[in-house]
């Protein structure tokens, strides 16, 4: 609503797809089975890492989809070596 509090809050986009959904810096460790340091690491040295979105001050959080794909892309290129 315009001119409420709320207004002033920039929006951040939702995963593209209705199935997707945000995971936090810690599911994504999980996932990856990998430090927080080596995902800080792949953001810095992997343009194919999925950026996170910035919802405000340190909450970083991917897409699920998004780091799901980007595995999937790792597993594929390794097969074909």
């Amino acid at each position: 609503m315009p001119g409420s509090p709320l207004s002033a809050v920039p929006s951040v986009a939702p995963p593209a797809d209705r199935g997707d959904h945000w995971i936090t810096t810690i599911e994504v460790q999980r996932k990856l089975g990998a430090a927080e340091a080596t995902i800080y690491r792949l953001l810095q040295r992997d343009p194919t890492f999925p950026r996170p979105a910035k919802l405000g001050g340190r909450n970083n959080r991917w897409s699920a989809r998004a780091i799901d794909a980007w595995m999937a892309a790792q597993v594929a290129a390794a097969a074909d070596r």
